[in-house]
Order: C-alpha cells, then sequence, then structure tokens
C-alpha cells in the first residue's frame, strides 16, 4: 500500500510590522491562503507565527487541527510559534511533542 502526503512550510515572519509596510501581514495573508488552499497540504508547518496569525489560519482551515508552541514555551504567549497544522480527516496524532535546540550555530 502506497500513502502520498503533502508537506508544506510557511515561514510567517513578522505580523508586527506597520499596515503601510510592503511586507505587513494585513498585505500577506490573502496570498498565504490562497497558496495553502491551492496545495491542500495534509501537513503545514509554520514558522514565526504569532498567536493571532495562527488563529486567522485556523479559521480559515477548519479542516486542519494544529500543535505548536512558542519560544518561551507557553502555548498562549505573544512571542513567536511555531506550529503544525494537519488535515484532521488524514492525519491522527498519536504522539506530540516540542524539541528546543539551544546555543550557537555559528
Amino acid at each position: 500500500m502506497s500513502v502520498s502526503i503533502t508537506v508544506m512550510t510557511l515561514n510567517l515572519s513578522d505580523g508586527d510590522l506597520p499596515v503601510d509596510s510592503p511586507n505587513a501581514w494585513e498585505k500577506r495573508r490573502e496570498i498565504c491562503v490562497s497558496v495553502i488552499a491551492n496545495y491542500s497540504p495534509t501537513i503545514l508547518c509554520t514558522q514565526q507565527g504569532l498567536k493571532w496569525q495562527l488563529e486567522f489560519l485556523q479559521q480559515c482551515f477548519p479542516g486542519y487541527d494544529q500543535f505548536g508552541i512558542s519560544r518561551k514555551g507557553s502555548e498562549d504567549t505573544l512571542d513567536e510559534h511555531c506550529t503544525i497544522f494537519f488535515d484532521k480527516e488524514k492525519v491522527i496524532t498519536l504522539y506530540a511533542c516540542n524539541l528546543a535546540f539551544q546555543g550557537t550555530y555559528f
């Protein structure tokens, strides 16, 4: 038996840029939703998402569930999150954990 899944990664980047910035979330969010909807990934990995950005995506894609945590280790902080969304019809969570790497990389 062969199973095929689509995995997408998306860096949501800075959601707190001024509205008049060319990279403001208000100018990017519909494009993000369109790209996600077009590819319809089984699993969507996000980086640097702020809680309100992730809540927006969850509202746009109610068929997905999610898990993740902020860099500070709390699920409800205002800090950036690494969150994984997954299609509830195709994926079930057997086990979920978060790993953090600390130290200098360069």
